[in-house]
């Protein structure tokens, strides 16, 4: 008879146990349900200023509307995907240092250094708390070749001229887990129309 006690108890801590763990993983789908729910709603614009081929980055935050404010927003401009193992060997002599060329943004466009908040190579941009409906405003200055003879300059713009600008947005919330969104966003002419969303 104790054995068969002994059995039973065994037997509900392990149905108890599963209970636990079962009540556990729908907690966690629920948590990243309600995190989802809560992807911020970002209207990311980019427009030619028409000033020396500079241009205004925009960041609206138009939702949900439950969050009420951002802790932080961090505007992060990538490369363009590309290997740069080759480019990134460079000639001591003549060329750009190992530290500039990992430095680098590889692509058209770069946050322009000293303002709001960008960092001092133009990579990253962070604004500490954004209210609801509000607009992060940055500026961007067109990248250059890490090598700087004339000819280089040219195939520079040649080759990234035109592509679309590559953003790694991050927005923080005291209450969630930080939400990451990636962007492709191709540069308009300072006379077009405003884009809708």
């Amino acid at each position: 008879m104790a054995i068969k006690a002994k059995q039973i108890s065994v037997d509900a801590l392990n149905t108890e146990k599963q209970a636990t763990n079962a009540a556990s993983i729908v907690a966690g789908i629920e948590n990243v349900r309600i995190h989802h729910d809560m992807l911020p709603d970002l209207k990311v614009e980019i427009r030619r200023t028409g000033d020396g081929g500079r241009a205004r980055l925009t960041v609206r935050w138009d939702g949900p509307s439950v969050l009420k404010r951002l802790s932080e927003v961090r505007v992060r401009v990538l490369d363009d995907g590309q290997d740069r193992t080759v480019a990134l060997a460079s000639n001591l002599a003549t060329g750009p240092t190992a530290e500039e060329l990992a430095a680098q943004v590889w692509g058209p466009y770069r946050l322009q250094p000293g303002l709001d908040g960008v960092s001092v190579g133009g990579r990253t941009a962070t604004r500490e708390g954004l209210c609801l409906g509000s607009t992060l405003p940055l500026m961007m200055e067109p990248t250059r070749s890490p090598h700087r003879d004339a000819e280089a300059q040219i195939r520079w713009s040649m080759e990234f001229g035109r592509q679309p600008v590559r953003l790694h947005i991050e927005c923080r919330h005291e209450d969630f887990e930080p939400w990451v969104q990636v962007y492709e966003i191709n540069v308009i002419d300072p006379y077009s129309a405003p884009q809708r969303g």
